[in-house]
């Protein structure tokens, strides 16, 4: 049985670029004891075609930072070999 990932997320938007970009960041965390999940496989993904637009690894935090992202609909998705995969909508 797998067991279930939490991803936390938050969406900063940079205000230092002319052009919009937006950075993503969370932390993924084990659902049942809150353990941090490091190396985990981050992938951004456009939510029209589920192309890849970017992907990252969680650090020894289980953060994740997914920087220079325009604005537009995506799915992030979370895998971690043992857990469930994640696909969560977010719009930026």
């Amino acid at each position: 049985m797998y067991k279930k990932l939490f991803v936390l997320f938050l969406t900063v938007a940079s205000t230092l670029s002319v052009l919009a970009q937006n950075t993503i960041q969370g932390k993924v965390l084990d659902k049942e004891n809150e353990g941090v999940i490091e190396m985990a496989a981050i992938r951004l993904l456009n939510k029209a075609d589920s192309s890849l637009v970017q992907g990252v690894l969680t650090n020894s935090k289980g953060a994740f930072q997914l920087p220079k992202v325009k604005d537009g609909a995506y799915l992030v998705e979370v895998r971690y070999l043992g857990y469930e995969t994640t696909f969560t909508p977010i719009t930026v």
